[in-house]
């Protein structure tokens, strides 16, 4: 998944796409601990703070679950891949 993942990425691949729930890639990712395409997203400039359709950003799935360390320098805009460490439980 995650060679996948990066060779659509490098092509172009939107990864802020989102279902008819709102979801994005990045919200998937997270709710199903897929750590590593989680840091693959964010890498490729996947926004943390879209939200879905129940109001909840990837940034609050991944602190709901214990996923998430981010220095607390970048809060209001998207992050870098050098300010999250996703720790996988």
């Amino acid at each position: 998944l995650k060679d996948m993942a990066e060779f659509l990425l490098q092509k172009g691949a939107n990864p802020d796409i989102k279902d008819k729930n709102g979801d994005s890639i990045l919200h998937y990712c997270i709710k199903n601990n897929f750590m590593l395409e989680t840091m693959l997203l964010i890498k490729y400039g996947a926004n943390m703070l879209l939200r879905d359709n129940f109001d909840h950003t990837a940034y609050d799935l991944a602190r709901g679950k214990g996923h998430l360390n981010i220095k607390e320098t970048n809060t209001t805009t998207n992050f870098s891949p050098s300010e999250i460490i996703i720790k996988p439980k």
